[in-house]
This record gives C-alpha cells, sequence and structure tokens, in this order.
C-alpha cells in the first residue's frame, strides 16, 4: 500500500511538468473556456464559445424536454437553453448568483448552456489531454472528448457536438438555425469578439485577437519601485508577466476586488495581465455597434481607446492595448 499511495503524487508531478513544458517550448495547445458544475470543473473548447453572459431570465417552452429550460432572445435569435447539469445527467442543483449562460455554436445552430460559473480562459497542451475514463465525475464518457491534470487541476473536456445530438423532432422550430460561420467571411462583415469587463461602474472591453488567458487571480507578488498601477507579478507556468490595475492608471474610482481575475494581453513580445472583478463576459458584436471615439468624450484618455459601442443598456468603451502597453514605463 505505502508504495502505491506513493506513485500518485509523483505521476501528478510528471503531468504538470508535461504540460509546463509544452507550453514553454510552445508545443500544440488548445483554447477552453473553464467553467464550474457542481463544484466541479469542466471546459470546452473556445471555437465553439460565440459568448459568455450573466444568467438572464428564459422563457419556458411547452412540452420540452427537461433540459431545455426555454428560449432568450439575443440580437434577433431565438437561442434554446439548455440545462448543462440535466443534459449531461449529473444531479440537479440549485441556481446560483454566479451562474452564467454560455452561448455556443455547432455547425449551423446556437444555443445556450447553464453553468454554475465561468472560472477562466486556458491555454491547455495537447500532450495533457488524456483519454476519458467509462464515468468521469459521474458523466458518461459519450459526452466527454478528453481529461486533463494541469498544474494539480482536473479539467473534464465536454464534447459539444454529442451534447446537441438530439432528436430531429426536438430541434425542430426550436434551435437557433444560422449560417455556418466561414472566418473569412466574418471578417469581411466585421462581426468581433470582446472580451468585457467593469472598472468602477462602466463597461470597458478588449479585444479577444489581443487576449490570451484569462486567469483567476490566487497570488501576485508585489514589486517594489513601480508606477502604483503596477500591482506586481505573477508566474504564469514559468513566464514572469506584469500585473496592470487600470482603474489606477485610468485615475477611476479605486476598487475593492471581491472576485479578482486576470485578462492576460499579448502584444509584440510582451505579455501583461489586467486585474479585474469577476470573470469578463463573451460578446460577439457586428461593425455597426461601433463608434469613434466622440470628440466631448471625458472618461480615460481617448487616445488609449479604440471604440465605444452601444449595448442594449449600456455603453462599453474598447480598450488599445496596445497603446495603453506603450504608455506605460516598466521602470
Amino acid at each position: 500500500m505505502k508504495g502505491k499511495s506513493r506513485k500518485k503524487p509523483r505521476e501528478k508531478t510528471t503531468k504538470k511538468t508535461q504540460a509546463q513544458k509544452a507550453s514553454r517550448n510552445g508545443g500544440e495547445t488548445i483554447e477552453v473556456v473553464v467553467f464550474k458544475l457542481s463544484d466541479y470543473e469542466h471546459a470546452v473548447a473556445l471555437r465553439y464559445v460565440q459568448e459568455i453572459m450573466m444568467y438572464q431570465r428564459v422563457e419556458p417552452i411547452a412540452e420540452a424536454p427537461d433540459f431545455i429550460e426555454g428560449v432568450v432572445k439575443l440580437r434577433g435569435d431565438t437561442i434554446p437553453v439548455l440545462n448543462l447539469h440535466q443534459r449531461i445527467h449529473l444531479p440537479r442543483a440549485a441556481r446560483k448568483l454566479s451562474a452564467c449562460l454560455v452561448i455556443i455554436r455547432a455547425g449551423d445552430y446556437l444555443a445556450g448552456l447553464v453553468v454554475d460559473s465561468v472560472v477562466e480562459l486556458l491555454h491547455v497542451p495537447l500532450e495533457a489531454v488524456e483519454e476519458p475514463n467509462e464515468l468521469t465525475g459521474g458523466i458518461h464518457k459519450d459526452y466527454i472528448t478528453g481529461i486533463v491534470y494541469i498544474e494539480q487541476r482536473l479539467l473534464v473536456l465536454l464534447d459539444i457536438r454529442k451534447i446537441l445530438q438530439i432528436e430531429a423532432e426536438t430541434w425542430d422550430g426550436l434551435l437557433a438555425t444560422v449560417p455556418s460561420e466561414n472566418p473569412v467571411e466574418a471578417a469581411r462583415s466585421g462581426i468581433e469578439k470582446i472580451v468585457s469587463f467593469r472598472l468602477s461602474s462602466e463597461w470597458y472591453g478588449v479585444g479577444i485577437d489581443k487576449v490570451s488567458e484569462i486567469l483567476r487571480l490566487d497570488f501576485i507578488m508585489p514589486i517594489p519601485n513601480v508606477q502604483d498601477f503596477i500591482i506586481g507579478i505573477i508566474n504564469l507556468r514559468g513566464s514572469i508577466v506584469p500585473v496592470i490595475d487600470l482603474a489606477v492608471k485610468f485615475r477611476l474610482k479605486r476598487m475593492s476586488y471581491r472576485s479578482p481575475a486576470v485578462v492576460v494581453c499579448e502584444t509584440g513580445q510582451l505579455k501583461v495581465g489586467f486585474i479585474v472583478d469577476g470573470i469578463p463576459q463573451l460578446l460577439r458584436l457586428p461593425e455597426e455597434a461601433f463608434q469613434q471615439i466622440p470628440a466631448s468624450f471625458t472618461g480615460i484618455e481617448a487616445n488609449l481607446c479604440s471604440a465605444i459601442c452601444r449595448l442594449d443598456d449600456a455603453i462599453l468603451v474598447v480598450l488599445d492595448v496596445d497603446k495603453i502597453l506603450a504608455d506605460t514605463r516598466w521602470e
């Protein structure tokens, strides 16, 4: 028994080391959105994710399977909402205040998944992904594409196509149908994904093309003799990343971060983290939603912004990451 108890820690350490090595050496990775279901961490490939938003009121529909809560309206699309606990046969759980809707696209369809909370956006080395067992965390392996052990964590990678593989008559007239998305056509039409977050009481965002990861902030190391908005550094799998408090840099009201997260942005050879409160939302916005910064703009320095977006009930300021970093002295 003693020999067996010593083997497991060594095995996990090896997996962690392989994951870190692959990341440092530029090994192939996949981007995943990590979320919680019943206190366990699950993930789906980012390529399927269209938007992430806080849970909102769902309109119930008659004679739908028990795992379909109803539908929501999102910029003209009627999107069915699936309770992911019930869909993958986990015990039904009470709705949490942190609940989110993860809007996914698979083929020609859009659907929303209800999750307990969104944790982070993460790069996962492919060599860290293992074949699922027959039953992992109470989920049948048919719904799982792989298991990941990374940095002393276990992630269950879900198979979105299997989750949406439901009898045709169930979807008839229910599932939102949209044209298949061609990346080239999407770029031409000006569709852009924005990672949005709050600073003080206002909404800000950065283009997802500048975002490499979104992480929970577990520990930050303060460093001396730097500008007051550089609050410290984090160790990101062997890379040292400085973290900026944008509220301080923009001379906004100082914030108390109750659930701090870090949006890691990358430009050129430089990586930097922006501290935010809570996991940001992911928005998919059409070209007509973006407007030039008006001359009367009285918020942060206008030269650090690239556009403003008018949402349903708010204004979102899109930040220019390159200019923010160029405007920052690191000594």
